[in-house]
C-alpha cells in the first residue's frame, strides 16, 4: 500500500507558500508539520502551522503548545527545518486571502465537522463542510490546492465531499487508493544527531522514534493506520 510521503513525492513543492492545518498533539502522531518544514529546507518556500485556540478537551485540534514542544525535540536532535510560521484561530473564521499555494491536513476537517455539528442547533454536517470548503477557498491563491487526508469510514466526509464537488471554484478529485500513515524524514544533522543521542543516554532519557533508526539517519513516523483518502480541492 503506498504511503502519505510516496503521495506527497510526487507533488512540487518548491517556491510554494505551504500551510499545514490542525496537527495533533505529538510528532509521531501527526509529523505533517516537520515533514513539510524538513522537505523543504534547502529550497525556496515557506511553512505555516494554523492550529485552533488551544483547549482542555482533547480533540486532535487545538493542541499546538504540545505539539511545537514534541517539535523542538525533533530539532534538538538534528531534524533541519526551516522555521514554521504559527497562526492560531478557528480557520474557519479565517481572514486569510490568498496566501497558501499548498493546504495540507490530516484528519483536521474531520475533527471540525465533528466538533461544530455536536455543537450546532441541527447536529448536521452540511453548515461546517460549507464553512471549511469557503476557508480553504479563501485562503489558497489562484491555482493553490488543498490536500484533506481522512479515513475512508468516516461518515462526515461524505457530505463534505458531496458539497466540494458542487462548488463550481473548485475542481475536486480523489488520487486513486488507500494511503497509510507514515513519512521519512531526510535532512538531518548526522553530528548533532549523535550527540544528542549521547546526551540522552547520559540522562537516561526516554529515546524517541528518532533513535529507531537505520544507520542511514532516515526518520520514518506516522501510526501506520492504513485506510486513508486523499481528497484534493484546486481553486479554479
Amino acid at each position: 500500500m503506498p504511503t502519505l510521503d510516496e503521495y506527497l513525492q510526487t507533488c512540487n513543492l518548491k517556491n510554494k507558500d505551504i500551510a499545514v492545518v490542525g496537527p495533533n498533539m505529538r510528532v509521531d502522531e501527526d509529523p505533517s508539520p516537520l515533514y513539510f518544514a524538513n522537505k523543504i529546507v534547502n529550497i525556496p518556500g515557506t511553512i505555516t502551522i494554523l492550529d485552533d485556540v488551544p483547549r482542555i478537551t482533547m480533540e486532535s485540534h487545538g493542541n499546538i503548545e504540545c505539539y511545537m514542544e514534541d517539535f523542538q525535540e525533533y530539532v534538538n536532535a538534528g531534524v533541519q527545518i526551516k522555521k514554521p510560521q504559527i497562526i492560531i484561530g478557528d480557520i474557519t473564521k479565517t481572514t486569510i486571502k490568498d496566501k497558501f499555494d499548498f493546504i495540507y491536513e490530516v484528519g483536521t476537517t474531520k475533527c471540525i465537522l465533528h466538533v461544530k455539528a455536536r455543537d450546532s442547533k441541527k447536529h448536521t454536517f452540511k453548515e461546517p463542510a460549507k464553512q471549511i470548503i469557503n476557508a480553504y477557498h479563501q485562503m489558497l491563491k489562484i491555482g493553490g490546492e488543498a490536500i484533506i487526508v481522512f479515513p475512508v469510514d468516516y461518515a462526515g466526509m461524505a457530505c463534505f465531499t458531496e458539497i466540494a464537488q458542487k462548488d463550481s471554484r473548485l475542481k475536486t478529485t480523489f488520487a486513486e487508493g488507500l494511503f497509510s500513515v507514515h513519512y521519512t524524514i531526510t535532512n538531518i544533522n548526522v553530528q548533532q544527531y549523535n550527540q544528542y543521542k549521547k546526551k540522552l543516554r547520559k540522562e537516561s532519557k526516554y529515546l524517541t522514534p528518532l533513535f529507531k533508526t537505520s544507520k542511514s539517519r532516515t526518520i520514518t513516523l506516522g501510526d501506520g493506520y492504513a485506510k486513508m483518502r486523499i481528497l484534493k480541492l484546486k481553486k479554479r
